[in-house]
């Protein structure tokens, strides 16, 4: 494989086929790592290779490394002596870089991530000495057959991230909660690279069960009928939908190929795609499931205007939404104050782009606007559902060392056993003072 076509061929591999990889291939990888540049020529790399299982599953439970390191064949554990923490980074993602770039040329795939957990407890667990810095995990093995058919990630323009002796900046760098500091385009930037930091399919929005459950009994009246989905995204609520003519809406192409994945993991048939400004056709009803409060104000409104314009009389606007209330709101401040308004640093809602509650009298007042007449409006949840899962998040990240929020594997504890409860004991019914709202309006 010559060099321009590795470059532009790699790809993150997080599916393995279940096959071995052999010692004497990566040898070969590591020796293409030490052809990297370093500071001074010193070439202070280490890379350890672990392949026993149980190691790996100590990985997971101990360090709280991500789970995917069960999946993978080999784990290279990429450090570099940390004497200059400037350095020791740039000399072990240089060969890191070298190292990607031969798998990909071998027909191997590999996944450079820094969510490998907690950088002490790694250290101690594979004798790694206290001076040196670990710059990442690097998963080694034969990428799954979903690889042959999945497209590669669409890069950045040349023009748009090379400027001439002056910076020139040509996209947006907040990346704030609130979402009325965002345009439509810094959404679809940030949807059209961001999104892509996973694999296609994957189920991305942080939920409950109950809350999941709320959705597919807001759902079921939709039985047989011809359903606009409006942002759909990473497509997963659509496995809550009952049979129906569902067409589902997106910002960009890019997202579309997520929900596209997520539909056929989920063995939805015959589901159709519009991009949002090239809706055709006429609807029994339109949903809208937990966005209208990631959207700007004005896409928001737009949407609404949409949705009423391509609805049949009498057609029927289905919306769920989180609204402030107060454990909301003082979670939200928390948030923010911990972690400072950009939506990356938590994990929280950082798939989607911006994340700002919305009062339920707000919607209301913008779906009259829209033309619409509001036939019910029931909140639910006065302690929000998903602070189950943002527990979880939180323990996470402290265990992994600030390094991770996601896990597959749930944590349990008496915190996380009494708060599942509490909130247990709501239920679905509707209560005064929810964290989320069910809305119907109807197009008279």
């Amino acid at each position: 494989m010559d060099l321009k076509t590795a470059i532009t061929t790699r790809r993150s591999v997080r599916r393995f086929k279940d096959k071995p990889v052999s010692m004497d291939l990566i040898r070969k990888l590591v020796e293409s790592a030490t052809y990297a540049p370093t500071n001074c020529n010193q070439q202070l790399w280490k890379f350890v290779a672990v392949t026993d299982p149980g190691l790996k599953e100590r990985l997971v439970k101990e360090a709280f490394s991500s789970t995917i390191v069960r999946r993978a064949p080999v784990v290279l554990v990429a450090c570099y002596d940390g004497w200059s923490y400037k350095e020791a980074i740039q000399g072990a993602s240089f060969a890191a870089q070298n190292l990607l770039l031969e798998a990909t040329a071998l027909g191997l795939g590999v996944l450079s991530m820094n969510s490998f957990g907690n950088e002490e407890v790694i250290k101690r667990m594979l004798d790694i000495p206290d001076g040196y810095v670990i710059n990442c995990f690097i998963l080694v093995g034969y990428p799954d057959e979903v690889y042959k058919t999945t497209p590669v990630v669409s890069r950045r323009p040349v023009d748009e991230v090379l400027s001439i002796n002056k910076f020139g900046m040509r996209h947006a760098t907040h990346r704030s909660y609130d979402s009325r500091r965002w345009t439509v385009p810094d959404l679809v930037d940030f949807q059209r690279y961001y999104c892509r930091k996973t694999f296609l399919g994957k189920r991305m929005d942080v939920m409950d069960d109950l809350e999941r459950e709320l959705v597919k009994r807001v759902l079921q009246d939709l039985q047989g009928k011809a359903v606009l989905d409006l942002f759909s995204y990473d497509g997963a609520y659509l496995d809550l939908f009952p049979k129906a003519e569902l067409t589902s809406v997106n910002l960009d192409p890019e997202t579309e190929r997520y929900v596209a994945a997520a539909a056929k993991d989920a063995s939805i048939k015959g589901i159709e795609f519009e991009q949002y400004d090239g809706i055709a056709g006429s609807y029994d009803a339109a949903t809208m499931m937990l966005k209208a409060e990631r959207l700007p104000p004005e896409l928001r409104k737009g949407s609404f205007s949409l949705a009423h314009e391509h609805l049949k009389q009498g057609g029927t606007f289905v919306i769920v939404s989180r609204v402030p209330n107060l454990f909301f709101t003082l979670f939200y401040r928390l948030i923010i104050g911990m972690f400072g308004d950009d939506v990356r640093r938590t994990g929280i809602y950082a798939f989607w782009g911006p994340y700002r509650p919305v009062r339920a009298a707000m919607l209301r007042r913008e779906l009259r606007s829209a033309g619409f007449i509001i036939q019910s409006s029931r909140k639910h949840f006065i302690i929000p559902a998903f602070f189950n899962q943002a527990l979880q998040m939180f323990i996470q990240f402290r265990k992994s060392g600030g390094s991770s929020y996601l896990h597959r594997d749930k944590h349990v504890n008496i915190l996380t056993r009494i708060l599942e409860g509490i909130i247990g004991l709501q239920g679905l019914r509707a209560l005064p003072f929810g964290s989320v709202v069910v809305l119907r309006a109807r197009k008279p």
